[in-house]
């Protein structure tokens, strides 16, 4: 039988992270800016960089959902959480 609280006591899901991504976007855009065969090359570049962050973000905000867990004890008789 499950609980009907596993989903709010469960531990917080990993967040699915490329960084491979924006460091090709990156590349793509730094190489696009150096031979001068397009003017998206800078736009590229800052793309995969704010790519970049948005990952990093989203690792940082699973980093401290993940410690809050850790830190966490919780009274399964009245379903409190005890940070």
């Amino acid at each position: 039988m499950r609980s009907p609280n596993r989903r709010r006591f469960a531990p917080p899901h990993e967040p699915s992270v490329q960084p491979v991504v924006a460091l090709l976007a990156v590349i793509v855009g730094i190489a696009a800016t150096v031979s001068g065969e397009t003017q998206a090359g800078p736009a590229i570049t800052a793309a995969g960089l704010v790519w970049a962050a948005v990952l990093q973000r989203r690792v940082a905000t699973y980093q401290r959902s993940l410690a809050e867990y850790d830190l966490s004890e919780i009274c399964l008789a009245e379903y409190y959480v005890f940070v």
